[in-house]
């Protein structure tokens, strides 16, 4: 009977999976990645759609059996920033409220809005006020 056995990881803000198939005494292959994907390959690739966490199987096979093995790997892509404003001038106090736009795996927000009360907001969206006239 074969000794199923890989070594799995992901490097963090991509979604390419790196293998190593270090099963002994296997004449076939059977992956499943765990998002609906699979292949027959001894040493397969594979990247992944979306952010989440995954169990990788690997079924190794010989004419005396099989044996089975799983890891779960987390694929973690960086997230992309984006918003807009409600407003690009306006009179004084000029107060522009802010609308996160950013991709969803988002999960904290560091604003700065120079010469603004407040001029600095940790919060998803946020208002500014501008007192004085500027550029």
């Amino acid at each position: 009977i074969p000794q199923a056995a890989f070594s799995a990881s992901v490097t963090l803000g991509q979604t390419g999976l790196s293998l190593t198939n270090n099963t002994t005494g296997a004449d076939s292959y059977a992956w499943d990645f765990g998002d609906g994907n699979t292949s027959s390959e001894t040493q397969p690739t594979h990247s992944y759609g979306q952010d989440g966490t995954y169990t990788v199987q690997l079924i190794a096979t010989n004419t005396c059996g099989n044996d089975t093995t799983t890891q779960e790997v987390t694929v973690v892509t960086p997230p992309v920033a984006d918003f807009d404003l409600n407003a690009f001038s306006g009179c004084a106090p000029f107060t522009v409220q802010a609308s996160d736009l950013s991709s969803s795996n988002t999960t904290s927000w560091s604003w700065s809005a120079p010469g603004a009360t407040p001029d600095t907001s940790n919060e998803q969206n946020p208002s500014f006020t501008y007192d004085t006239p500027g550029d």
